[in-house]
């Protein structure tokens, strides 16, 4: 094993590089050996990563394959096969990303009819009814956890009379827990939009399919089961199923933050007025403006941080993040306690001057009345 494995972990990097560059020709309908600037570096820089930060972020990567593949050559066999698997399930979901963002790109910047356009259409509608490449990622992460319990589990001496075990019960173990994460809903959600509640569905699915996995085992093959490695199992399974889908949360959110594309702007408000219309202008990118930093008069604190973003506080907060961050412009967004902010914009406007200034209001307007049986007052009643 450890002979595919080292030169596979080792040139981890060129496999995920050509892998994403084949999938994303095979998509646009251009051949394969074809070149171009849509390499995974270029993806990175596409989403307005400099050039030097996609470098080390590459670079990294490829460090820490090459350290898990000296592992594997040494006695840290069985911990470097983790790890090893780690990197591999958190590279192909780097690459999902990007080709995720690729074709999305495309898909907004080519004609409606457009070949490559429809064509990744289809598959994404074909991927929401039948999660099979989820699926795939979580027969791996499954294995892997399982995997993984019986190395923290077992000492080095005592793990290769457990093994066995192991090779007959995998396949009930990732059968009974696909079924409890299908039985769950856990595919149901897109990564993009990962959140709080769907953490909680799969620690629910988790449990589910431990639970299950157990009571066939213990009418299967009951003799070699470990109490141990069932309750690292669900540790293991549970972080590394939950992290595989907020990954795409995390690699959007970071990409967001390294990225140097767009005019650096400063969001004034109240912080909890800012929340929705912030994370808004980031998404969307809207008009050019990239936010670098928020700022809150009314907050007491001088200086926290929202969704990794600083937030500057106190009278003086306006001046203090133009100045911390070098932006070059301020979006005050409206809201119920937007006042203050808005007296610290005029403030900074008369005393300082140059500054481009933008608004973003947020008002929801009746489209039309329903009739005497609507469900929401009209506002003359």
């Amino acid at each position: 094993m450890a002979v595919v494995a080292v030169p596979a972990i080792v040139l981890a990097i060129p496999i995920l590089d050509t892998t994403f560059v084949t999938i994303a020709r095979m998509l646009e309908g251009r051949p394969v050996a074809e070149g171009g600037r849509d390499h995974t570096s270029h993806g990175l820089v596409a989403l307005g990563v400099s050039e030097e930060r996609a470098l080390w972020i590459l670079w990294s990567l490829a460090a820490a394959g090459g350290v898990v593949g000296l592992f594997v050559r040494t006695v840290e066999r069985t911990t470097a096969l983790v790890l090893g698997g780690v990197l591999v399930a958190g590279l192909s979901l780097l690459g999902a990303f990007l080709l995720l963002q690729r074709m999305q790109r495309a898909e907004a910047g080519a004609a409606e009819n457009g070949e490559s356009v429809q064509r990744y259409r289809r598959l994404r509608e074909l991927h929401e009814r039948f999660p099979l490449l989820l699926i795939g990622l979580d027969v791996f992460l499954i294995g892997l956890a399982y995997y993984a319990a019986y190395v923290i589990r077992w000492d080095a001496d005592q793990l290769p009379a457990e093994l066995p075990y192991f090779r007959s019960t995998l396949v009930i173990v990732i059968a009974a827990k696909v079924a409890a994460f299908a039985a769950a809903g856990v595919y149901r959600p897109r990564l993009r939009f990962f959140g709080l509640s769907d953490s909680l569905r799969v620690v629910r699915a988790n449990l589910l399919g431990t639970l299950l996995t157990v009571s066939i085992l213990l009418l299967v093959q009951r003799v070699g089961l470990s109490r141990g490695v069932v309750l690292v199992d669900l540790l293991v399974c549970t972080a590394l199923t939950g992290a595989a889908r907020f990954s795409f949360r995390f690699m959007e959110g970071a990409l967001q933050r390294w990225s140097s594309m767009g005019v650096p702007v400063v969001v004034l408000g109240a912080v909890d007025d800012i929340g929705p219309a912030f994370s808004w202008i980031v998404d969307r990118r809207l008009a050019g403006l990239r936010p670098v930093a928020l700022a809150d008069p009314s907050a007491a604190s001088p200086l926290t941080h929202f969704k990794g973003y600083p937030v500057y506080g106190r009278p003086d907060a306006l001046a203090r993040a133009l100045r911390g961050t070098e932006a070059h412009a301020v979006v005050l967004v409206e809201g119920e306690r937007s006042q203050e902010a808005r007296r610290a914009l005029d403030e900074y406007l008369e005393t300082h001057g140059s500054v481009d200034a933008f608004v973003v209001r947020c008002t929801i307007e009746r489209l039309r009345v329903a009739g005497p049986g609507a469900a929401v007052p009209h506002p003359a009643d």
